[in-house]
C-alpha cells in the first residue's frame, strides 16, 4: 500500500499501510498454493518493498508452472535500484516478466493526474531503460499503463504523440488501457 504518487484517481497514498504480509507469510502462501501460472504484484508502488525480489522468488520456486509475472511502477523510485531489482527478477528465469510503466497523459496531464512534477519524464526514462534491458533479457516486456478517468478522458491520442516524440518506435500496442471507476473502497 506504500506509494509516493499523489494521484487524483486513487487514495492509496492517503492511507497508512498496516497489516501488510511479511515475506515469511508470502513464502508460506506461495508454498501452500503452488499452482499459479500468472502472478501480479501490485501496490501502491511495489518497488518500495525492499524484499520485492524475494517475493517474486517465492512464487517462482513454488509454482513450477509460473509463466507470467506482472508488476506496475510509477517510476518514482531510485531508477538504478529499481532496474537492478528487475534484473534480479529476470534472472529468476520466469518465462515472461511484464513491467507496466504508469503513464496517464501527456507531460502536463500525467504530472497533474499523478500529483508529482516531473513524473512524465521519469516514466519515459524508465521505459527507455527497460527497452535497453530487454536487449539482454528476452523474457522482459514493458508497456505503458494508461488509466482512463474523468480527468484525462480524450487525452490518449495526445499522450501517444508526445511519447512518440521521446520514443520514436513506440506503437499503440505499447499501451495497456485501464478504466478508472468510482468506488467506496
Amino acid at each position: 500500500m506504500w506509494c509516493q504518487s499523489r494521484c487524483l484517481t486513487c487514495n492509496i497514498w492517503e492511507l497508512k499501510p498496516k497489516d501488510e504480509l511479511r515475506l515469511d507469510e508470502i513464502q508460506q502462501f506461495a508454498k501452500n498454493n503452488s499452482s499459479f501460472r500468472w502472478v501480479g504484484l501490485t501496490g501502491g508502488e511495489p518497488f518500495l518493498r525492499s524484499d520485492i525480489v524475494e517475493v517474486a522468488k517465492a512464487f517462482k520456486e513454488n509454482s513450477k508452472g509460473l509463466y507470467l509475472l506482472t508488476i506496475p511502477t510509477n517510476s518514482l523510485c531510485n531508477q538504478e535500484k529499481e532496474v537492478a531489482k528487475i534484473k534480479e527478477m529476470l534472472e529468476l528465469r520466469i518465462p515472461n516478466v511484464v513491467i507496466t510503466v504508469s503513464l496517464d497523459g501527456n507531460r502536463e496531464m500525467h504530472d497533474k493526474v499523478r500529483g508529482i512534477p516531473g513524473n512524465f519524464d521519469k516514466a519515459i526514462t524508465m521505459f527507455k531503460r527497460l527497452k535497453e534491458l530487454k536487449k539482454d533479457y528476452p523474457n522482459l516486456s514493458m508497456v505503458f499503463g494508461y488509466t482512463i478517468s474523468r480527468i484525462n478522458q480524450g487525452n490518449l491520442e495526445r499522450t501517444y504523440l508526445d511519447v512518440k516524440k521521446e520514443i520514436p518506435d513506440i506503437t499503440y500496442n505499447d499501451f495497456h488501457i485501464n478504466l478508472a471507476q468510482l468506488s467506496d473502497n
